[in-house]
């Protein structure tokens, strides 16, 4: 892969490349295995990193290695010898990797893997990164509305469950959340990562809004749940009988994690 692409990529997940450039990236990731494999490493360690660093943030900095920071910072050449430094643009590339990488390893040592390793193992597909982003996009617009939350209503369960299944291609079925204090208020039909898909949405007793999404997946492997906050929502998604799910709502909301593990025990 060429280093040209390799910065692009890191530039996709950090949503700083231009429309047609991010549209270029989610075709290439569509139609090449192996370039969606990498973009899949880079949001690993991202997220890791991102982790890490958030634990890192509440933690004392030991004396010894501020001492080493202080003694490692670069100092002003005044050697007239030809300088043997990498251009710029290279070198900040190679640095935000080997930081993503250092963090990482600092997540598993540091003890947190145990998590990632429990109800985070593996992420879902990155080629399934754009249909994601629509999601909590959807999220972000209906979760504010009121009157028009839904397009069609809770009352009309049994339509809503044939509807959905007919036009996503994969089984559709609403769950009974109500002993985690969730009502069922109805559905959408969506469109995301231009595949059709089954929007639930549910309500808690402080009319915080949560949403079960379902499409049919581009393979039959499985992928175990991945959570993730996302632009201010809380986020489970996983891959289970062919389909792909997501729930979201409310940041850091514990109800989360409960929906997806009785989602994925009746699925």
């Amino acid at each position: 892969m060429s280093e040209h692409l390799d910065e692009k990529l890191s530039a996709f997940l950090d949503g700083a490349l231009s429309p047609a450039d991010t549209q270029e990236i989610e075709r290439l990731v569509e139609t090449d295995p192996d370039l969606a494999a990498r973009l899949e490493q880079l949001l690993e360690t991202n997220d890791a990193a991102h982790k890490a660093f958030d634990q890192m943030l509440d933690d004392a900095v030991p004396f010894a290695l501020a001492k080493t920071i202080i003694e490692a910072e670069p100092h002003e050449e005044t050697s007239t010898a030809p300088s043997t430094r990498k251009p710029l643009k290279q070198a900040s590339m190679i640095s935000r990797f080997a930081l993503v990488a250092a963090s990482a390893a600092l997540l598993v040592a540091g003890g947190l893997g145990g998590y990632m390793a429990g109800f985070v193992t593996s992420p879902v597909q990155v080629a399934q990164a754009g249909w994601v982003n629509d999601i909590i996009d959807y999220h972000r617009v209906y979760a504010a509305q009121k009157r028009h939350l839904v397009e069609v209503p809770a009352s009309e369960k049994t339509h809503i469950e044939q509807w959905l299944t007919a036009s996503v291609g994969t089984s559709v079925v609403v769950p009974d959340f109500s002993a985690d204090g969730l009502t069922f208020e109805g559905a959408r039909l969506l469109v995301a990562g231009g595949a059709p898909v089954a929007q639930l949405l549910f309500t808690d007793a402080d009319e915080q809004v949560f949403a079960l999404c379902i499409k049919q997946a581009k393979d039959n492997s499985d992928k175990a749940f991945k959570a993730s906050d996302i632009e201010g929502f809380a986020t489970v998604t996983w891959r289970q009988n062919s389909a792909d799910f997501i729930v979201v709502g409310p940041e850091n909301e514990s109800v989360i994690k409960q929906m997806a593990k009785i989602t994925a025990e009746n699925a």
